[in-house]
């Protein structure tokens, strides 16, 4: 019976330190916003911490950025048409958060999901040393694009260009081409940016459970030359020496449909960081359930 019940004890001790063991694997990242404390139906500009809110300077775009609930417990930002065709920006201090990414800092990693619906899109999603960014392009660093004038397509911002993004390396441009990542509708996208801010340049991640081209978390590279180092936007002539202090978002100028929805920015200071700090609540329950039938086993 001692045998059997030492058995058992390591059984649980072992299901304890896999489910453990997972959470510590997203304890590294800090939340900067997941939107879920905010009342579906508010605008996003004026929400977050006392002193530290979510800010879209321009008040045509105010009332088409919006919280909406996506199941229970969980909301999003949804961004929809604008009758101008303007060009919006919608920022928050990271630094006011606690998530600076310092300039000597060789690892940090920004996480966030993206979601498009049906039609075209310009959309930006943006990790900048600018307090108060007056734009969704010059005043940006680390930046995603998605944009309808490219066929649609996520493209990487490197220095002066916005590249193509796939996931094919190698010398064959045409096989690069073919893997190049379209948004498909209705998919989740799940984003890291790795930065290096010593080298001003950043990686980009991506994952989805609803594209097969990328249903593992890989490493898109630019279609021109299969490389995957993108460069800071304003840093292609020499190193700036500046904190990443502000994530910013938004549509950048016309030929948008939508909608769009972003969630979940989560912010790793310290490391390269390539765990979901969202799992899907299926995968603890998986892990447990294979360590119980382990200690059967075992019995």
């Amino acid at each position: 019976m001692l045998g059997r019940n030492r058995i058992r004890a390591s059984g649980f001790m072992l299901v304890a330190l896999i489910v453990l063991g997972v959470s510590q694997a997203h304890a590294d990242f800090a939340l900067f916003d997941n939107f879920d404390n905010y009342a579906a139906g508010l605008n996003l500009n004026g929400l977050g911490p006392a002193g530290n809110t979510w800010t879209t300077p321009d008040a045509a775009a105010q009332g088409t950025i919006t919280i909406v609930n996506q199941g229970p417990g969980d909301n999003a930002v949804q961004f929809v048409n604008y009758t101008d065709n303007g060009a919006h920006r919608n920022f928050r201090s990271l630094a006011g958060a606690g998530l600076a990414i310092p300039n000597a800092s060789t690892a940090a990693t920004v996480f966030f999901t993206f979601k498009k619906g049906a039609g075209s899109l310009n959309f930006n999603t943006i990790v900048t040393d600018v307090a108060a960014p007056a734009n969704l392009a010059g005043d940006s660093e680390v930046q995603l694009n998605e944009d309808y004038s490219a066929g649609t397509f996520f493209r990487g911002r490197s220095a002066g260009s916005f590249l193509l993004l796939t996931k094919v390396p190698g010398p064959d441009q045409m096989a690069r081409d073919a893997a190049r990542i379209i948004p498909v509708a209705d998919a989740t996208y799940n984003v890291w940016f790795a930065i290096d801010n010593t080298t001003d340049t950043y990686k980009i991640y991506m994952q989805s459970n609803g594209d097969s081209k990328i249903a593992s978390v890989t490493q898109l590279l630019k279609a021109t030359d299969g490389s995957g180092i993108f460069t800071f936007r304003n840093s292609g002539t020499a190193l700036q020496a500046n904190d990443l202090i502000t994530f910013n978002m938004g549509i950048g100028g016309g030929g948008f449909v939508g909608p769009t929805f972003i969630d979940d920015i989560y912010v790793d200071t310290a490391a390269f960081n390539l765990a979901n700090p969202v799992p899907e609540p299926a995968v603890l329950s998986t892990l447990a359930i294979g360590a119980l039938a382990l200690l059967r086993r075992r019995r």
